[in-house]
């Protein structure tokens, strides 16, 4: 069990990570999820992590900045690592070295980040599809679905650079905490991408691509009919093309493993959450974002190496290791486990 020591400060009306919760006098303790891995401690000493329970966007303010800093040197002179969690598509600098950042969109080649996964809100399988997971059956090619925001728009790229662009110079200004990290046009860069497939005959495409997010959804039918098209165009298709959107991971992704079927992961230097746990990088086909003209034929030898046994078993292989590792009560326990191997990592 690890031992969180919580820094003392104002924390009502903030919104925690799910290890705590507030309790009716507004102070912060340990979810009953967490109960059987993490337990608070009231002094450092005897503390295993220095943890501030709320997000970073919670802490943006003076006061919350001043208990970032003070935090992370308390942590330092008693040689204890410290963490913060972040919600946000670009990652905060919190202006201190020796912070972990828990966030969906780590970087690989940022050893202080630490990838959490994005979670869903319920079983999408079980609301959209049936009771009852079933494997889609195996067709004599590969057959790829995407549904979302894909388009080669002027507007669209130019309104994606300068929102890059502009968090960048104000970063550099001073003006904001927000690092965006290198530019990129996730609609733009999708599109690109969804083209390679479309143009060869090796691939049957079922792709749905929408000018604006969520399709411009406004009322509660649009929003449902919407959704509802989306997880449907996952379930149908063998494989989902997963690419990053403003932040550096793909939501796409998670729901792709959750609806049981494989992701194929452009992977723009981003960690998988819990992947040395899963091993989900030896079982799904990943390609680097340098190396995108050849997706198709890094699916095409993808495809070819596995039986229709290995890929019906694939399948249901992602959708276990969603169940396992991404729902709450796994986000948990491996983000425990997480924070148990970087003590062990610090300690040699």
């Amino acid at each position: 069990m690890l031992k969180i020591f919580v820094p003392p400060y104002s924390y009502q009306n903030k919104r925690v990570f799910e290890i705590f919760t507030h309790t009716k006098s507004k102070e912060i303790e340990i979810a009953s999820l967490a109960l059987g891995e993490f337990s608070l401690s009231l002094t450092i000493e005897d503390s295993d992590w220095v943890i501030i329970p709320v997000f970073i966007t919670e802490l943006l303010d003076k006061e919350g900045r001043s208990l970032i800093k003070q935090s992370a040197n308390l942590a330092k002179k008693h040689s204890k690592p410290f963490a913060l969690f972040s919600n946000s598509d670009f990652i905060v600098d919190v202006e201190v070295e020796n912070a972990y950042i828990l966030t969906p969109g780590a970087y690989k080649t940022k050893p202080n980040q630490i990838a959490l996964p994005a979670t869903l809100a319920e079983d999408p399988y079980l609301k959209w599809i049936g009771p009852t997971w079933e494997a889609t059956p195996i067709q004599d090619i590969p057959n790829v679905g995407f549904c979302g925001q894909a388009t080669s728009h002027p507007l669209k790229a130019l309104k994606d650079f300068f929102t890059f662009a502009g968090t960048a110079v104000r970063n550099k200004l001073g003006l904001t905490l927000s690092n965006p990290g290198p530019i990129f046009l996730p609609a733009f860069q999708r599109k690109r991408l969804l083209n390679y497939f479309e143009k060869d005959s090796r691939i049957q495409t079922d792709f749905i691509l929408r000018n604006q997010y969520k399709g411009g959804a406004v009322s509660p039918e649009e929003k449902e009919k919407v959704e509802k098209e989306f997880y449907q165009n996952i379930n149908r298709n063998l494989f989902t093309v997963c690419l990053r959107g403003m932040g550096n991971y793909s939501v796409r992704f998670y729901q792709t493993l959750a609806m049981g079927r494989i992701p194929i992961l452009v992977d723009t230097d981003e960690r998988i959450a819990f992947q040395e746990f899963n091993q989900l990088n030896t079982l799904i086909p990943i390609i680097p974002f340098e190396k995108k003209e050849d997706i198709v034929e890094e699916l095409v030898t993808y495809f070819k190496s596995k039986s229709e046994e290995e890929l019906l078993k694939i399948q249901a292989t992602c959708r276990e290791i969603w169940e396992e590792y991404y729902q709450k009560r796994g986000l948990i326990h491996y983000v425990a486990k997480t924070l148990s191997q970087v003590i062990k990592s610090e300690s040699h």
